[in-house]
């Protein structure tokens, strides 16, 4: 759903990267520092901390955003930092649901919030390494489960987060299955045309 925004806030990103890239800071730097608060806020979820959780989500999430502004200024983005940054942010997010599963002991919604993220990004992926692009555009993908985890945090109402971001994540998945299938018949169709009036 936020997908949708990013245009919008490119140009804000982009002015952020292009000055922190100026003062020497690189994206996989960035990338590092996001994964090691992602760690931090596992570690204070765990010890209770929950409130102060919720901003470090909350900075984790603007690193997140940052990266690849600084990449795109220095001129530095690459196949490499655009695969480390993936495999860090599922790593993060695990580290985060999981860590919400911990002040009430709630680890089945914390295990089932982690099933459901992780194939919320792996239909996505495996759609694009079948050509089909778009999927991105649905319901729940990273940042709004971030922001439902933030907030859950800041509330202090961990188990109401947990359980949204479960049911939206799963519809999500259904959401992007039906996507990318209306697109691959889509594509299909466009080949058999293609090949008739050849």
């Amino acid at each position: 759903m936020l997908e949708r925004a990013r245009s919008r806030v490119s140009g804000i990103t982009e002015s952020i990267g292009l000055k922190l890239a100026n003062l020497g800071l690189r994206a996989d730097h960035v990338s590092v520092m996001g994964l090691f608060l992602s760690a931090f806020t596992f570690y204070t979820l765990y010890k209770g901390y929950v409130r102060v959780s919720g901003f470090l989500i909350l900075a984790s999430g603007f690193l997140d955003m940052i990266d690849g502004a600084i990449a795109r200024a220095t001129n530095s983005a690459s196949e490499k930092g655009s695969f480390l940054d993936s495999v860090f942010d599922r790593v993060s997010d695990g580290l985060i649901l999981l860590g919400m599963g911990f002040p009430g002991e709630d680890f089945l919604m914390s295990a089932l919030a982690i099933h459901s993220s992780m194939m919320v990004s792996y239909v996505r992926a495996k759609a694009e390494s079948l050509g089909v692009k778009g999927t991105e555009f649905s319901l729940a993908g990273r940042p709004e489960r971030m922001i439902i985890a933030s907030l859950a945090c800041l509330t202090d109402r961990l188990e109401l987060g947990l359980f949204l971001i479960v049911l939206l994540s799963y519809i999500t998945v259904g959401e992007r299955s039906y996507s990318a299938f209306t697109r691959m018949k889509l594509k299909g169709s466009a080949k058999g045309e293609k090949a008739s009036n050849s």
